[in-house]
C-alpha cells in the first residue's frame, strides 16, 4: 500500500521514488510512498520502491520492500543481527538513472526476558547500488520489543534509506515507549493488551540464541 511510483524515461530525468511503510519514501522525479499499518501490532510487510521505464523497455525495478518477522518466546538472546531491511534500487547504467529504494519491513518481538547485544532492524534501502542520490530512499519499517525483563543492550534501527530525498525515520517501539513520536491512544491500548498478554503467556520452554537472523529477501513489492 506504500509503494514507490514507478516513472517514465524522460532523457535521463526520470527517477524512481522510494517506498513507504513506517516511515514515508523519499520523493524523486515523483511523491514517495505513505506510511501505513499498525505501532505495536505488526503484521505487514514493507513496500517497493518506485522503479523507471525507459523509452528502450527496458525496466528499472525499484528495491524491494523488508519482510514482515513475528518471534514469540519466554527468553530470547540476540548477538547477530535480526532484520527486515529494504533493499537498494537497480540503477539504470546507460543514463545513470536511480530507482527507488524500498522501505524496510516488520519486526514484532515478546518474551519473557530479551538478552543480549545484538542489532534489530528495519531500515529502509538506498536508491542506488553505489550510493548515488538520485532516486528517492526508502522509508524506514515498523519495530516493535515488549518483554518483562530485559538484559543487556539491544540497537533498534529503522532508518530511512539514503536517496535525493532520504527515506523518512520509520517507527520504533520499545516496551511501550514509541521513539521520537507522541503515542495516539488507539496505541496505548494495544500496547497495554501486548503487555498483558505477556504477563499471562507461556512461551517456549527453550531459549532462541541466533547468530544471523536476515529477512531482507523475504518481501513484498507492495
Amino acid at each position: 500500500p506504500g509503494a514507490g511510483i514507478t516513472v517514465d524515461f524522460a532523457s535521463g530525468s526520470g527517477n524512481g521514488s522510494g517506498g513507504g511503510y513506517g516511515g514515508k519514501g523519499g520523493a524523486a522525479t515523483s511523491p514517495g510512498g505513505l506510511p501505513y499499518g499498525s505501532l505495536a501490532q505488526l503484521s505487514d510487510m514493507g513496500s517497493g520502491g518506485g522503479g523507471i521505464r525507459s523509452g528502450a523497455g527496458v525496466v528499472v525495478r525499484g528495491g524491494r520492500g523488508g519482510g514482515r518477522l513475528r518471534i514469540d518466546a519466554t527468553t530470547l538472546r540476540i548477538d547477530g543481527r535480526i532484520s527486515a531491511d529494504g533493499q537498494t534500487g537497480e540503477e539504470n547504467g546507460f543514463w545513470g538513472d536511480r530507482a527507488g529504494g524500498g522501505s524496510g519491513g516488520s519486526v514484532l518481538i515478546t518474551a519473557r526476558q530479551l538478552d543480549g547485544t545484538g542489532v534489530i532492524s528495519a531500515n529502509g534501502g538506498a536508491s542506488s547500488p553505489r550510493g548515488f542520490k538520485n532516486g528517492g530512499g526508502g522509508g524506514g519499517g515498523r519495530v516493535a520489543i515488549f518483554y518483562a525483563t530485559k538484559v543487556g543492550s539491544q540497537t533498534l534501527a529503522a532508518a530511512g534509506g539514503v536517496g535525493g530525498q532520504n527515506g523518512f525515520p520509520g517507527t520504533i517501539l520499545d516496551n511501550g515507549v514509541l521513539s521520537g513520536t507522541a503515542v495516539a491512544p488507539s496505541a496505548i491500548l494495544a500496547v497495554s493488551q501486548m503487555q498483558e498478554r505477556l504477563a499471562t503467556s507461556r512461551g517456549l520452554s527453550e531459549t532462541l540464541s541466533a547468530e544471523l537472523f536476515n529477512f531482507a529477501a523475504a518481501v513484498s513489492t507492495g
